[in-house]
């Protein structure tokens, strides 16, 4: 059996309870960046593929402060280069699982997201007061989403 369908097995048991689950103190901890690189995509793509799973803290990231060193960071170095394991990282945050939009609203304005791809509830809310709920998904391409919303 996989390290991931182990990953996914845990999850799923512990997602039994009905509680949220968070990720904490992560780190990889291994000499080769590189490898360190494609462990940390394995771990994050296990954990932020899972739905029960709302949010995951890094223990550390900079080598200079890290509690395991260098050997478990993203950041190397007083000039603070982003060594393979930060650029992949990077890579899937602020590529391939965010998106960047700009919708126009009906009555002037407009309002940007910017969220990781997926699925989401919209909840427009006036005095207090939901008035319009909507399934929206973000993805890779332009959208445009019309919220039609009566007094």
């Amino acid at each position: 059996m996989k390290l991931t369908d182990r990953r996914k097995r845990r999850l799923d048991k512990l997602s039994e309870t009905g509680l949220p689950i968070f990720i904490t103190e992560l780190d990889v901890t291994l000499t080769d960046e590189n490898y360190r690189a494609d462990c940390y995509e394995k771990a994050m793509r296990a954990f932020y593929g899972h739905p029960n799973v709302k949010g995951i803290l890094l223990w550390g990231f900079w080598s200079n402060r890290h509690w395991r060193g260098s050997d478990a960071s993203l950041v190397t170095g007083n000039e603070f280069k982003i060594n393979a394991a930060g650029q992949k990282y990077l890579n899937l945050i602020e590529q391939e699982w965010r998106t960047y939009m700009t919708h126009a609203l009906s009555r002037g304005g407009n309002f940007d997201v910017y969220g990781f791809k997926g699925e989401y509830q919209v909840k427009v809310q006036y005095n207090n007061r939901v008035v319009k709920e909507q399934h929206v998904t973000l993805g890779d391409s332009p959208q445009t989403v019309h919220l039609h919303v009566s007094s």
